[in-house]
């Protein structure tokens, strides 16, 4: 099967570097799978050194096709400078693909209208995509999201969303979620056309991790994510600027950047004078945080599952302290971590109660890459896509 993946971008999220090690993955498949990118996601490819090999080998087999990004702000709204490059892209090979994967959930859905022949599998990749891809409010996202969901035609996205042949989602509460809001707009029907792999896939980035693997672990606790609502950064402030008043033989390092990154520093400040903080902003990788860390927090919701950075917490022997909401149990147990609740006074306790006996903390840490190792393997998630691809390939036909 011919297929065509359509990623584009401003920057390299989880999302973005699964897309890519997925295709690295793919390389040897039966399937010959193309990759439709945009130029800004090339050139952020190139901070990363795990994302520039991937790119690379990509590259060198002819399979990539890069996209100009708009010249002007305005031919950016709502995606239609790279949905008329897309189309355009698919009418000059019209006859070459069979099935087009996007990672992009609003206009790409417009190729089912003009290209009926081809399958199309439109990607879910969280749980605050989904009422903006059904135009409905968006109660998860950033506010900066939700500005732009309110400047959207509701009944044309609908319209769209119903013309995709078929939904992959990330995890079974993206699943659930996008099944309840399909039932709310009249699309109920979409159910049955939503698929979700058995595992998530995480691949470590081993040229970096095997240069600093051997660096001894420090009472160090890290939180990497986008300082925006659903993360619940201020309550990870809040416990964190308590947990280090008390704790002054631990440090912290809170990698990550958004709206919410100033009231994030405000919280922390006395943290930060006494030298506590290791840092507060992005990284072009946390590994080197992690592989000295004892200890990773995850406090989002609706879920945490699939987390890329979890996993990667869990690759480098990190016990975990992570928010008990839907599937966040597949990576989390007794013998790898705690699950906690969204109350301060809860996660306080638990974080405590987790550092409390310091062999058996980092006796969870050996168990979180045992347990990533052994419940996820990326073959399995490569095999499930392709398997989706060759089901809904045959339904359509």
């Amino acid at each position: 099967m011919k297929v065509l993946f359509f990623l584009v971008g401003q920057k390299f999220g989880g999302a973005e570097k699964r897309a890519l090690r997925y295709l690295n993955l793919s390389l040897a498949s039966e399937h010959v799978i193309t990759l439709l990118i945009n130029q800004k996601l090339v050139d952020a490819a190139k901070l990363d050194e795990e994302l520039t090999t991937i790119l690379s080998s990509l590259i060198a087999t002819g399979r990539v096709r890069v996209l100009s990004d708009p010249p002007i702000a305005l031919l950016a709204r709502f995606n239609l400078w790279f949905t008329f490059q897309l189309i355009g892209h698919l009418w000059l090979h019209r006859k070459h693909y069979s099935l087009v994967h996007s990672t992009m959930i609003h206009y790409p859905n417009l190729i089912s209208v003009f290209f009926a022949d081809h399958v199309t599998l439109c990607e879910v990749c969280g749980p605050q995509e989904v009422p903006m891809l059904l135009g409905q409010s968006h109660e998860l996202g950033n506010t900066l999201a939700l500005r732009k969901n309110r400047l959207s035609l509701p009944w044309l996205k609908r319209y769209f969303a119903s013309r995709a042949d078929a939904y992959l989602c990330v995890s079974r509460s993206v699943m659930l979620r996008l099944n309840k809001h399909f039932k709310q707009v009249g699309l109920g029907y979409k159910i049955d056309e939503c698929y979700m792999p058995q595992v998530p896939l995480f691949i470590p980035c081993q040229s970096i991790y095997h240069t600093i693997k051997d660096v001894s672990k420090e009472n160090l606790i890290v939180y990497a994510s986008s300082f925006y609502g659903r993360k619940n950064p201020i309550l990870f402030a809040r416990v964190l600027a308590r947990f280090l008043k008390d704790n002054s033989d631990w440090k912290a390092a809170v990698l990550g950047g958004g709206e919410l990154e100033s009231e994030v520093k405000e919280i922390l400040i006395d943290a930060m004078k006494s030298g506590q903080i290791e840092l507060i902003g992005r990284v072009a990788s946390i590994y080197p945080y992690l592989v000295r860390s004892k200890v990773y927090v995850s406090l989002i919701t609706p879920d945490n599952y699939p987390s890329q950075s979890v996993f990667e917490a869990m690759y480098c022997k990190n016990a975990l302290l992570c928010t008990d909401v839907g599937d966040t149990g597949r990576m989390v147990g007794d013998e790898n971590g705690i699950l906690t609740n969204f109350e301060e006074e809860d996660v306080l306790r638990d974080l405590k109660r987790l550092i409390g006996d310091d062999h058996e903390l980092i006796a969870r840490g050996e168990a979180s890459r045992e347990r990533l190792l052994r419940e996820f393997p990326s073959s399995l998630y490569v095999e499930n896509i392709h398997a989706i691809y060759q089901k809904i390939a045959k339904e359509e036909k």
